[in-house]
């Protein structure tokens, strides 16, 4: 399952990102070996670059939720193969969990804080409830950073993420 979640999300961005899968790093603390599931580089403006952990569309429990999170923490202060520290994103996002709107816009902005957003996926459907459109975000604390249907916002062009990693 979680193979299919990756090949739907990279290949819903790729004429706008590079996309390089399972990339490994060494922990700044730990020293130890990590492996994160891709590594996106924005094409237009290639200073602009995440690191994407995935894990399956639904998350059990709080606790499955905050081992998710903590390994997410760690790939943050992790030195990436020709890379280096990245911002890294939860996906499919906290939305996807069943937590109340209130309890997805709090979590959001405690994991950004960590220097984590998430990378998600909205479908929206027109004011009869007839054409359904699926557009993919990066958000971080609860700000969109870029989606798939109308590009950057201009605000985090401006934006160096690499302030959150310093931890």
């Amino acid at each position: 399952m979680e193979k299919e979640l990756v090949d739907e999300y990279l290949t819903a961005i790729s004429d706008k990102w590079n996309i390089y899968r399972e990339v490994w790093g060494i922990n700044k603390w730990s020293k130890n070996k990590k492996r994160i599931d891709a590594i996106i580089v924005c094409k237009e403006f290639p200073t602009q670059r995440f690191g994407i952990e995935f894990k399956r569309e639904k998350v059990d429990s709080f606790h499955y939720f905050t081992r998710w999170f903590k390994q997410a923490v760690i790939y943050s202060q992790t030195e990436w193969d020709g890379f280096g520290k990245l911002v890294i994103l939860m996906a499919p996002g906290i939305q996807y969990h069943s937590y109340n709107k209130d309890d997805q816009m709090m979590l959001s902005r405690i994991v950004g804080e960590f220097g984590i957003g998430e990378f998600k996926k909205e479908i929206y459907n027109d004011w009869q409830g007839n054409y359904k459109k699926t557009v993919y975000k990066l958000v971080f604390k609860q700000d969109r950073v870029w989606c798939s249907e109308y590009g950057w916002n201009n605000r985090s062009l401006k934006q160096n993420f690499n302030q959150y990693l310093e931890l």
